[in-house]
């Protein structure tokens, strides 16, 4: 079971730092066996706009992206076809060390100068695959870290649970546990039903024979 600090603080109010909190979990018998620290360098891939995207001249499925970093544009090359003039991206500068020990440079891609990389879920660790780039959300600040912009620095912890304790294989339920530690209590999350079409009145009815 993963759960993360921020996810878990959203259900229940907690002052406990992540090495607090792995010991207290774990004596209350779910077992830590990882906790990793979400973003820790990957401070260097920041959110990016990209303010003109144009076809490779030498390469047919390659593009050319000026790309604005908050402080300057800069030319990125790349081999996505999902993104557009306007998108919101990730940049991996150059000198930034992707999951897999991958190291961004400055280089020339078939002619053509790349100063970064566009990411996409997959090369930043945040999926095993992934069909083109990261396309971010509209409005989030240009220039900052994309894990912070995105709300993703965060610390994961890999639960090892006992059979006897299948109440804890939910969010829900391992926050109950926290607010158990603390004193707390946990904020349940509100479904918003939109209801439309026939009243259920109309379309059946329920008769109590034996009350």
């Amino acid at each position: 079971m993963k759960v993360t600090r921020n996810w878990l603080a959203e259900y229940v109010d907690f002052d406990l730092s992540a090495e607090q909190l792995s010991h207290r979990l774990t004596m209350a018998g779910l077992e830590v066996d990882a906790m990793e620290q979400l973003g820790v360098g990957l401070e260097s891939v920041i959110v990016a706009r990209l303010a003109d995207v144009q076809p490779h001249p030498d390469a047919d499925r390659l593009t050319v992206c000026q790309v604005e970093t908050g402080n300057e544009s800069v030319q990125v090359v790349c081999g996505a076809s999902n993104h557009k003039t306007g998108d919101l991206v990730a940049l991996a500068q150059p000198g930034t060390v992707l999951p897999g020990d991958f190291k961004i440079k400055k280089s020339k891609i078939r002619g053509q100068v790349s100063n970064g990389m566009l990411c996409s879920h997959s090369e930043l660790g945040l999926a095993k695959e992934s069909e083109g780039i990261m396309i971010l959300p509209a409005g989030l600040e240009i220039g900052k870290p994309a894990f912070d912009a995105l709300g993703l620095s965060d610390i994961l912890f890999e639960l090892g649970l006992t059979p006897n304790r299948p109440d804890c294989l939910s969010v829900v339920g391992v926050a109950r546990e926290v607010a158990a530690m603390v004193g707390g209590s946990v904020r349940l999350p509100q479904a918003d039903l939109a209801e439309a079409g026939e009243a259920i009145d109309d379309a059946t009815s329920v008769t109590v024979e034996e009350a």
